[in-house]
C-alpha cells in the first residue's frame, strides 16, 4: 500500500490513470493560471489525450480540493449515482438528512491528526447512507466516466462538477501516483490534504480558492 505527503489514505501505487478511478499525486507547474493544487484528489475522465500545438500529452478530471467540505459532499453524493455498483436508493437520493450529516462533519476540527474522528462520524450515521454504504461498496467498483462526462457537459445541475475539472500532464507530477480504492473514496474527499500553490510556489489559503470557486459556481 502507499500514500502521498499530507494524506493518511493508502492505496495502491499505480504507474497510470484508467477511466472511473480516483487518485492522488503530487502535483507542480508553471503553468497554472493563478494557483494549483498541489496533491490532486482526481477522478479521472479523460486519459492519453494529446495537445495538438505541443504534442504533449494529458489527463482530465474532477479535483474535488477546489471545493470546500459541504460541495465536497455534495457533489461526490451526486457523482454516485454514475458509480457501476449503486450505493444508494432513490428514496435515499432525495432526502433532506444529508444537511445535518454535512454541519457536523465540518463541525470536526480539520486537522489531519483528527480525520479518524471525522471517518469515524460518517460511518456512524444513520442519516448518512451513502457514507455507510461507501465503506462496503465492492473493489471493482468505477466511475462510468464517459456517460458523467457528458452529462456534467450539458446539465446545469452538475455545473460544479464542471467547474472542478482540471487537466494535468503526467510529466509535472513529482510523486508516485496513488489509486484510493472504491471503499476509501468517501474518506479521500472528506480529508483535507489540498495545498495551493501560485505558479512560482507561493502558498495561497484553501478558504479563498474556495471561496472564489462558489462565486463561479453561482454565477454560472
Amino acid at each position: 500500500m502507499a500514500r502521498i505527503r499530507w494524506s493518511n489514505i493508502e492505496g495502491l501505487q499505480q504507474s497510470q490513470f484508467y477511466l472511473g478511478d480516483m487518485y492522488q499525486f503530487e502535483y507542480e507547474t508553471e503553468m497554472a493560471d493563478f494557483y494549483f493544487d498541489a496533491f490532486p484528489l482526481v477522478f479521472v475522465l479523460r486519459r492519453n489525450m494529446k495537445n495538438r500545438t505541443t504534442g504533449e500529452k494529458y489527463f482530465e478530471g474532477i479535483n474535488f480540493h477546489y471545493y470546500d467540505l459541504p460541495k465536497r459532499i455534495e457533489l461526490f453524493r451526486s457523482m454516485s449515482r454514475f458509480f457501476t455498483n449503486k450505493v444508494i436508493s432513490d428514496e435515499e437520493e432525495d432526502d433532506d438528512d444529508i444537511d445535518e450529516v454535512i454541519k457536523e462533519i465540518v463541525s470536526v476540527t480539520t486537522t489531519s491528526k483528527d480525520l479518524s474522528s471525522r471517518i469515524e462520524l460518517l460511518k456512524g450515521k444513520e442519516t448518512d447512507p451513502l457514507a455507510e454504504a461507501m465503506s462496503k461498496i465492492p473493489d471493482d467498483t468505477f466511475l462510468k466516466a464517459r456517460e458523467y462526462r457528458n452529462i456534467i457537459m450539458v446539465s446545469r445541475k452538475h455545473r460544479a462538477a464542471k467547474l472542478a475539472w482540471r487537466r494535468y500532464n503526467p510529466k509535472k507530477i513529482i510523486s508516485k501516483i496513488v489509486k484510493i480504492p472504491p471503499s476509501k473514496w468517501y474518506e479521500a474527499v472528506i480529508e483535507r490534504s489540498q495545498r495551493f500553490f501560485t505558479s512560482n510556489l507561493g502558498k495561497i489559503k484553501g478558504q479563498r480558492v474556495w471561496k472564489e470557486q462558489l462565486i463561479k459556481l453561482r454565477r454560472s
